[in-house]
C-alpha cells in the first residue's frame, strides 16, 4: 500500500504573494511523494475561520516573512502567532509543524540560535525552524518573477547559499516523510480538552487581541482564494499574469497610443491644426485694426 501524502497548509497573515516560491517548490516533482497538495491559508482576526481550516490539512507552515520589520513570531512583544502556534501544535503534533521565516539579511545558524533562544515555543511546538535570506532565495531563482527551483546556482558567488537551501530542501521533504497522516475533516483534538472554554472552541485563546489586516484586497486575490476553497483536490497554479489589470489597462493605452498614431487620424490632426492658426490670426489681425483705429482718432 502506497504511503499517504501530506496537504500542507501555508499559515500567514502575509499575503500568498510573497511565499509562491514556498508553495512551488512543495508541489513540485521534488516533493511529490510526500505533498499530495499545498495551499495557502490566511490568518486573519477572525479566529474562529482559523480553527475551521486546521481540520483541512494533515501538515502545517507557519510562514512569517521579515518584510514586515520584526520577527515578532511568539513569546516577544507584540507577537504574531502565540496562540496559532499553540492551536497547530494541539491539531497536529509537534512532529507535523515547522516555522519558516522568509527574506532574512542572514540565515546562518547563529541568527537561528538567537531566535529560538528568544522565542522559545518554537522549538517546543514546531519540528524545525527555517530561516530563509534574500540571497539565499536568489541563489535558486525564487525570487524572480517566476519562482521555479533552479537546480544550479544563478551565480558563482551564491554557490554556498544555493548550498544550503539544497539541504534546507531536503531537511524539509525528511521531516513531511517522518511525520504522521492524519484523517482530513478529523475533529480537532483541543475540543475535548477542557481549557474552561466550550466545545466549539478548538483551542483556548488567551487574549482578543486583533492584528493588522495587511492581505490586499483584490480581484484576483479574492477569486484566488475562493477557487483554492471550493476545490480540495486543485493544485495552486502559479500564473503572475492571470487577473492583471494594471497590465490590461496598460495594454489598451498602448493600444489607444498606436490607434491615434494612424495616417487618418495624422492627417485629422493636421487639418484641425491648420485651422486653429487661422483662427488665431484672424483674431490677432482684428484686435490690432480696433487699436489702430482708437489711435488714429485720438490724434
Amino acid at each position: 500500500m502506497a504511503k499517504q501524502r501530506h496537504v500542507v497548509g501555508v499559515f500567514s497573515r502575509d499575503a500568498d504573494v510573497n511565499f509562491v516560491w514556498l508553495l512551488n517548490m512543495l508541489q513540485s516533482i521534488f516533493f511529490q511523494k510526500v505533498v499530495k497538495d499545498a495551499r495557502p491559508v490566511y490568518i486573519s482576526n477572525n479566529r474562529s475561520d482559523f480553527h475551521k481550516e486546521l481540520s483541512k490539512y494533515t501538515f502545517a507552515i507557519l510562514y512569517h516573512t521579515q518584510k514586515r520589520g520584526r520577527l515578532n513570531v511568539t513569546n516577544v512583544t507584540d507577537s504574531l502567532y502565540d496562540d496559532e502556534l499553540d492551536a497547530m501544535w494541539y491539531e497536529y503534533g509537534k512532529e507535523n509543524v515547522i516555522v519558516l521565516l522568509d527574506d532574512l539579511d542572514d540565515s546562518n545558524q547563529q541568527k537561528k540560535f538567537q531566535i529560538l533562544n528568544e522565542q522559545f515555543d518554537i522549538e517546543n511546538k514546531a519540528a524545525e525552524l527555517f530561516l530563509i535570506s534574500e540571497m539565499d532565495k536568489e541563489s535558486c531563482n525564487l525570487n524572480s518573477e517566476y519562482p521555479i527551483w533552479s537546480e544550479e546556482s544563478t551565480a558563482p558567488r551564491l554557490r554556498e547559499e544555493h548550498r544550503s537551501m539544497l539541504q534546507k530542501r531536503m531537511q524539509i521533504r525528511d521531516i513531511l516523510s517522518k511525520a504522521s497522516v492524519p484523517e482530513l475533516g478529523r475533529d480537532s483534538p483541543g475540543s475535548t480538552i477542557s481549557h474552561g472554554t466550550s466545545a466549539s472552541q478548538n483551542y483556548p485563546i488567551k487574549d482578543n487581541r486583533e492584528y493588522p489586516d495587511y492581505r490586499p484586497q483584490t480581484a484576483s486575490s479574492a477569486a484566488t482564494n475562493s477557487t483554492a476553497q471550493s476545490n480540495d483536490n486543485a493544485p495552486l497554479i502559479y500564473s503572475p499574469s492571470s487577473g492583471n489589470k494594471d497590465y490590461d489597462v496598460q495594454k489598451s493605452a498602448v493600444s489607444a497610443h498606436k490607434d491615434s498614431n494612424t495616417p487618418a487620424n495624422r492627417k485629422l490632426c493636421g487639418k484641425l491644426s491648420d485651422k486653429a492658426v487661422f483662427i488665431i490670426l484672424g483674431v490677432s489681425g482684428g484686435v490690432l485694426l480696433i487699436v489702430l483705429i482708437i489711435v488714429l482718432a485720438t490724434l
